[in-house]
């Protein structure tokens, strides 16, 4: 399957875990490490999904935004 093909099964897959109301998070994640592990392989999209708290960890202690209980508990 060209990586085309696998883009445009995506988009299908997306919109069909939209209408059996799958919350756009989970829809988007599923979708995009299944397509990662089709175009790249396993183990890329395996690695990808334990990268990817901690960077998004990183990148919120870069901006400054440690505030983790904004009320003050």
């Amino acid at each position: 399957m060209s990586s085309i093909a696998i883009g445009f099964a995506s988009i299908a897959a997306v919109l069909v875990l939209l209408a059996l109301r799958a919350p756009i998070g989970v829809a988007l994640g599923l979708v995009s490490l299944v397509g990662i592990w089709m175009v790249r392989g396993f183990d890329v999209s395996v690695g990808t999904l334990r990268t990817i708290p901690f960077f998004v960890c990183r990148e919120l202690v870069a901006l400054g935004d440690t505030d983790v209980y904004p009320d003050g508990s």
